[in-house]
């Protein structure tokens, strides 16, 4: 009885632990997505990193990374990741 006592104890402490790593997350990516929303594209203007400023997107990937930095496509998603082996 106290060993299984002290292993739900244990997985409590971690749960908690785990939960408290970041707190303010929420109130930091509104705060982030407020930002880009009124971003100043005169001031700060969009540019292609790396082989998208001189090959362009040749992968569906690389196509919705280019979306992004432009601005055109939303880089949050509530799809989950599927690890499919």
């Amino acid at each position: 009885m106290k060993i299984t006592s002290l292993i739900l104890l244990g997985a409590f402490i971690a749960s908690a632990a785990a939960a408290a790593a970041c707190p303010g997350q929420s109130d930091t990516m509104d705060s982030l997505a407020n930002k880009l929303a009124s971003r100043d594209s005169s001031l700060d203007p969009y540019e292609m990193i790396g082989d998208l400023a001189t090959t362009s997107a040749k992968t569906p990937t690389g196509q919705a990374v280019q979306d992004i930095l432009l601005g055109n496509a939303n880089p949050y998603s509530d799809n989950g990741y599927n690890n499919i082996l």
